[in-house]
């Protein structure tokens, strides 16, 4: 019988590979460096390592106030010809509210990573010592998700009807309150995916309050390749593509058959 191997145990040189570190000494005190013996003051000659320690350091918060200085030209005044500079301010990270580009960035990175819900978040935040609401987070996620990530979604999804296949799904979600909806309404989200072709792999969602096949032909408008999908008919409204249907699917009748035939002989 063969043994199975164990995998080796990651070392505390790998597991913290990246982290700064920083050296702690463990000094003697002023009495203790004299020698016991003949009063000498000791020499050192050398360290030993002793433990290694993990600590973690709490977030801190900043506010960052700018200030524009102004520049005067002395010999210019005494002509009556005031010329004035100005400091410059740049473009802001952020198109909305005072939040810095990390800021944002650290709210949607506990929001869809971490799956930290904006109420909880807003604790956090009390914990800093500041006081942000849910609403004020989620307007910033919003709004600059429009402003930047808006134009890359688009820049994708153009290359994305250029390449040569494509596949598609659809799956329902619940929205709630949505405007003039019930909250057991279905509602769906659909994905869009270029296929295994060599070169990076394009994902996109996009999100229908139904399921109607309007919302495929509008998103894949222009697209002449190969579009694999499951078997239902809302794509059926795409014209000038060549439809493939999913192995996964198609097994499934398989296997069903099988099972069907092997009830029936019992």
């Amino acid at each position: 019988k063969k043994e199975k191997k164990r995998k080796a145990r990651a070392t505390d040189a790998e597991r913290f590979k990246g982290v700064p570190v920083e050296k702690k000494y463990l000094e003697l005190s002023e009495e203790e460096k004299l020698c016991p013996v003949c009063g000498t003051p000791l020499k050192e000659i050398g360290e030993e390592f002793v433990r290694r320690e993990l600590v973690f350091v709490p977030a801190k918060l900043k506010v960052y106030e700018y200030y524009s200085k102004s520049y005067e030209c002395p010999q210019c005044r005494l002509q009556d010809i005031p010329v004035i500079k100005k400091g410059k301010d740049d473009r802001a990270h952020m198109l909305y509210g005072m939040a810095s580009a990390g800021t944002v960035a650290w709210v949607m990175y506990q929001k869809f990573c971490n799956g930290l819900p904006y109420y909880r978040q807003e604790k956090d935040w009390k914990q800093y010592g500041v006081e942000i609401t849910r609403a004020t987070m989620a307007n910033w996620v919003l709004r600059n998700s429009e402003a930047f990530f808006l134009p890359m979604y688009e820049y994708f999804h153009r290359k994305l009807l250029k390449r040569g296949f494509v596949m598609a799904d659809e799956t329902p979600l619940q929205v709630l309150h949505e405007p003039e909806r019930r909250a057991q309404t279905k509602s769906y989200m659909w994905l869009f995916r270029s296929g295994e072709d060599g070169l990076p792999a394009i994902i996109l969602y996009g999100y229908s309050p139904t399921r109607s096949g309007s919302h495929a032909k509008e998103f894949l408008e222009g697209y002449h390749g190969y579009l694999e999908t499951d078997g239902y008919q809302g794509y059926n409204s795409l014209s000038d593509i060549k439809r493939c249907s999913c192995w996964a699917h198609i097994r499934r009748y398989f296997i069903c058959l099988l099972y069907t035939s092997d009830a029936a002989d019992d």
